[in-house]
């Protein structure tokens, strides 16, 4: 387990990937928090007509299926119980199965953390500590480092602000006249529920919950200031709270990159002089 004296880096690691949760970015500038507020209604609709719920739920799942990869660069202002950090980071997106996040301080650029995913493993590097995690991709051993309840895949898919059906999935649809939207509401297989909100006239996700299997709210994002990127639309403001931890992060991005040349080597965490491995896979009894 780290250390107490890492919990800014988990806390941070955690926020910088919920938290952009659906965003993708390079150059953010970082706004003080505001309210969480209900999504505001579009203008007016147009030119929408679906015939079925199905309909929906495929709309959904291919909106961002032609991004492939996503590079990105910014600030993240971190706010707790008793105070509020700040840091940048950097992200960098090869799908299907491919992550990479760096987070550094925000004053002097110190490095806070690496962390590399790549098909079914994982590494995490801590400077400040000298360690090195590594396993397999299972929410098990993500949970060993990081509060959170949430596979590494899924994790990329919300930095791109992208929410999807997962298979075996069942769903329900209802339309919201006060503001113009559609609520979408997920149901896993394990227990765990998402609540989405989409705009079907703008074809995007403005809020998401995200439950666990004993219907407790584990995250509440927020997206709004949409700007198209090679015909997608990706949300410039992200704001995301985590009720248990009793924290929120607030983000702003822009330049962003899309389908990009990504070099795969990023992916690849090479094991630094002098740190201390950590596998966090189980071990097997002799």
């Amino acid at each position: 387990m780290i250390k107490k004296n890492s919990s800014t880096i988990i806390n941070f690691l955690l926020l910088c990937a919920l938290a952009t949760l659906f965003g993708g970015c390079s150059c953010l500038t970082v706004k003080p928090p505001k309210p969480m507020e209900t999504v505001d209604a579009p203008d007016k609709l147009t030119n929408v007509s679906y015939a079925t719920d199905e309909d929906y739920i495929k709309i959904i799942g291919d909106r961002l299926a032609k991004v492939k990869t996503f590079t990105g660069s910014g600030k993240l202002m971190i706010t707790g119980s008793d105070k509020t950090d700040s840091a940048t980071g950097n992200i960098v997106i090869a799908r299907p199965d491919s992550l990479r996040l760096e987070g550094f301080t925000s004053l002097f650029g110190k490095a806070i953390f690496f962390l590399a995913s790549k098909k079914d493993r994982f590494a995490i590097y801590v400077p400040n500590d000298k360690k090195y995690y590594k396993g397999r991709n299972t929410v098990e051993n993500i949970q060993k480092i990081l509060p959170i309840d949430i596979s590494i895949s899924d994790f990329s898919d919300f930095l791109l602000g992208d929410v999807r059906k997962h298979d075996g999935d069942k769903f329900k649809i209802k339309f919201l006249e006060d503001t113009n939207v559609y609520k979408i509401y997920f149901y896993g297989v394990d227990g765990s529920k998402r609540e989405l909100w989409f705009d079907p006239a703008l074809k995007v996700i403005k809020k998401c919950a995200v439950f666990d299997d004993y219907d407790e709210l584990k995250a509440m994002i927020k997206y709004s200031d949409f700007k198209e990127f090679d015909g997608h639309l990706m949300p410039m403001s992200i704001a995301v709270k985590f009720p248990m931890l009793d924290t929120r992060i607030d983000v702003e991005y822009e330049d962003v990159k899309i389908n990009g040349k990504v070099s795969r080597k990023l992916f690849n965490l090479k094991v630094p002089k002098k740190a201390k491995i950590i596998n966090l896979d189980p071990q097997r009894l002799m």
